[in-house]
């Protein structure tokens, strides 16, 4: 039979002490994105800036979806420098790529309300970059080195996917551009 106390969320004494330390970082993480999202929410509705300048809003989204969700996957590896390299390396990407599109190809695309279209596309293309990069990452951080083999990274890949599975039942939008991008790649 299997410990109850695992079942609860309580503490149970297999519990590591790299995965006691990472839950305030995760808790960190989470509290910052629901604010920021919660800032973005809020310029859009009341349209003052970065609602204002899609140079500016795009970006600041992309990188709140996708940074915190990192760090929460990544915290119990906090401690290592290379996190924190790479943390930065891909939030510098995510922030190009966001406003490459909101200042150059958002003046060319439909504007009407009712079409959707656009800002799914672009959350799958960071879903499926995100989704790419992150093995790489998991890799380098549990071996020591970049070049890996193809049965860790397909481990670390099948990491990413189930944790996304379980944030699946969370409301934000991350945990949908997940479901999507899992479907496009399990079926």
């Amino acid at each position: 039979m299997e410990d109850s106390a695992s079942d609860s969320g309580r503490s149970s004494p297999d519990r590591t002490a790299p995965d006691r330390t990472a839950l305030p970082l995760i808790l960190l993480a989470a509290v910052i994105q629901g604010w920021v999202l919660y800032w973005l929410h809020h310029s859009i509705k009341f349209h003052h800036w970065p609602a204002t300048d899609q140079a500016w809003l795009v970006p600041l989204y992309a990188l709140a979806l996708f940074i915190p969700v990192t760090m929460q996957l990544l915290a119990r590896y906090a401690q290592a420098a290379i996190l924190w390299r790479f943390m930065l390396i891909l939030a510098a990407a995510f922030f190009y790529f966001g406003w490459h599109f909101g200042a150059h190809v958002w003046s060319g695309l439909s504007r009407d309300p009712g079409d959707p279209g656009w800002p799914l596309s672009l959350a799958f293309l960071f879903g499926v970059l995100w989704l790419l990069v992150l093995p790489f990452a998991q890799s380098r951080l549990t071996t020591g080195r970049w070049a890996s083999d193809y049965r860790a990274l397909f481990t670390h890949a099948w990491h990413t996917n189930s944790c996304s599975r379980k944030r699946r039942s969370s409301p934000d939008c991350f945990g949908c551009c997940c479901f999507c991008g899992r479907c496009c790649f399990i079926c």
